[in-house]
């Protein structure tokens, strides 16, 4: 306990910007099983700062009793390895956001999560982005990552879609293997097939809400006239639209009714509309449609050809949105610089004839 106690406190003296931990945590369980002059050096020669170092044992100090050539140094010798190929800039805050990946065993754990990882990734940015979710290194990975990646290849979903799955969403891969596969295969009845792209994402909407939420979500649609299968039209357009919080999608239908003309079979068929920023993109776009109706440059909601023109104008990119909409009509309409001007910022610049 002095030994720990007198390291720390000479570690915390080397910045004044550094705080005491809460010393209680050493308790004579903690002292090490080594000086922890080697623990301080090791952590030096891979890129911790003083900060990183009183951070990481505040959070661990039980990593003060590790034996530090056995077991902490093959750990990060590994993961700056081409097996894991962690930078070594990011390595350091990875390790703090997640301590306990150095408790992790190297053999049983470590190695085989970044091998199943390895065996989906090939990008360096995708693998930069799982290690910033970094809870995935501490995963149980035989009780729940893999009988689920195996379910979902014995159903045949493609492995560039699981891998899809691990970058953007691979906490609901940690669920409970029988939970996942109830999922999977609800995702299947409501008409997705694996082999279709919006499976993963059908998937992941799932397995983000309890299906108490998922029944609100279909009564809410109810009540405002849809038909249980136009909901489902919808969630196989855009699955993630059900993610959306009740009071968004009340907001976002009711206005596309009442000042759009769209009803449910047309919002059905353009179910992202209702996963749009209300304020910052919906009101700016429709400010823009009334100048450009008021004036006689759009034609209005008619046809069908018309209502896919009109969710257009609300879905496609802000760039390709100015220069369509904004830039083109800004001679005929000056008002619209205002509008463009408040979307892209008081820095921003509108092409074209503004």
């Amino acid at each position: 306990m002095a030994m720990a106690s007198s390291f720390f406190k000479r570690l915390i003296s080397i910045s004044d910007h550094l705080h005491y931990p809460n010393l209680s945590f050493f308790s004579s369980s903690a002292t090490p099983s080594s000086p922890p002059e080697p623990l301080l050096a090791l952590l030096k020669s891979h890129n911790f700062s003083d900060s990183h170092i009183s951070t990481l044992l505040s959070k661990r100090p039980s990593l003060l009793r590790f034996n530090v050539p056995l077991v902490l140094a093959p750990k990060l010798r590994f993961l700056l390895s081409d097996a894991a190929a962690v930078p070594p800039d990011l390595l350091p805050n990875l390790i703090i956001s997640n301590p306990s990946i150095l408790s992790r065993s190297l053999d049983h754990h470590l190695k085989p999560v970044f091998q199943l990882i390895r065996s989906f990734i090939d990008s360096a940015d995708d693998l930069l982005l799982i290690l910033r979710r970094n809870w995935f290194l501490s995963c149980s990975l035989n009780r729940s990552v893999s009988p689920n990646i195996a379910s979902l290849l014995s159903i045949g979903v493609p492995r560039d879609r699981i891998a899809k799955l691990i970058t953007t969403s691979n906490r609901s891969l940690m669920l409970k293997p029988d939970v996942f596969r109830a999922n999977t295969a609800a995702v299947r009845r409501a008409g997705i097939e694996p082999e279709n792209p919006m499976f993963v994402y059908a998937l992941r909407a799932l397995n983000g809400m309890k299906k108490s939420t998922w029944d609100s979500r279909l009564k809410l649609f109810k009540e405002m006239g849809w038909s249980e299968e136009l909901v489902y039209a919808a969630f196989r357009r855009a699955p993630l639209c059900v993610l959306v919080s009740e009071e968004k999608i009340r907001k976002s239908t009711e206005f596309f009714m009442k000042e759009v003309g769209f009803g449910p079979e047309e919002l059905s068929l353009q179910p992202k509309l209702l996963m749009h920023a209300f304020e910052k993109r919906v009101l700016p776009r429709f400010k823009v449609f009334q100048v450009l109706e008021e004036k006689g440059l759009f034609r209005k909601v008619g046809k069908e050809k018309g209502k896919k023109v009109v969710a257009n104008f609300f879905t496609c990119s802000d760039k390709v949105f100015l220069a369509r909409y904004v830039s083109k009509y800004c001679k005929r309409a000056p008002e619209l610089k205002d509008v463009g001007l408040r979307m892209v910022g008081s820095d921003g610049q509108i092409a074209g004839n503004c």
